[in-house]
């Protein structure tokens, strides 16, 4: 393998296969389940423990995103299933949640897929908002959690597959959502 400089990590011989490539990556992630639902419980006397899940993973622990419903994983209007992954951060005309009050912009759905809008501070429309663009798929490992359970000392996590254009990105990603 060879470093290649202008695009800064190494690609595979022959060099003509490094730029605009992808690379795949497997990981197991390990996730202190237990430690996030204590996180959770200690702030519960300034925001409730399942919202403040939802604003640190950017959907309610069921799945309901945000950005559609802010204030109950449940809304009374329900929602289409379709539209679990179709819906944006910031509309055409500015109007939305461009500052993150309903989705914070550090959550994890917002980071990982900010829909057109350039993450903060990056200082230019578009910016480097496509070097976050990954394919991944992932499924729990260990036991299923029950909050309120002692610890069992159990490691639980993510096993995940991941396919993007830098091999370093999604080893920056951290999978928040505990269960």
């Amino acid at each position: 393998m060879l470093l290649d400089e202008a695009l800064s990590y190494y690609v595979p011989d022959p060099p003509a296969l490094g730029p605009n490539g992808s690379f795949g990556v497997f990981r197991i992630i390990r996730q202190d389940v237990v430690g996030f639902e204590e996180f959770l419980q200690s702030h519960r006397d300034v925001i409730d423990p399942e919202l403040l899940a939802a604003k640190v993973g950017g959907r309610w622990r069921n799945g309901a995103p945000l950005a559609l419903s802010p204030e109950t994983d449940s809304p009374a209007e329900g929602f289409a299933p379709e539209h679990l992954n179709d819906f944006a951060y910031v509309n055409a005309d500015g109007s939305g949640d461009p500052i993150g009050v309903r989705t914070p912009i550090g959550s994890h759905l917002r980071r990982v897929n900010p829909r057109g809008q350039p993450i903060k501070v990056q200082g230019r429309p578009g910016g480097t908002n496509n070097d976050h663009r990954i394919i991944r798929r992932g499924i729990p490992h260990g036991p299923t959690y029950t909050p309120g359970e002692p610890s069992d000392g159990v490691e639980r996590g993510l096993l995940g597959y991941f396919v993007n254009a830098s091999i370093e990105n999604p080893v920056r990603v951290h999978h928040v959502r505990a269960g």
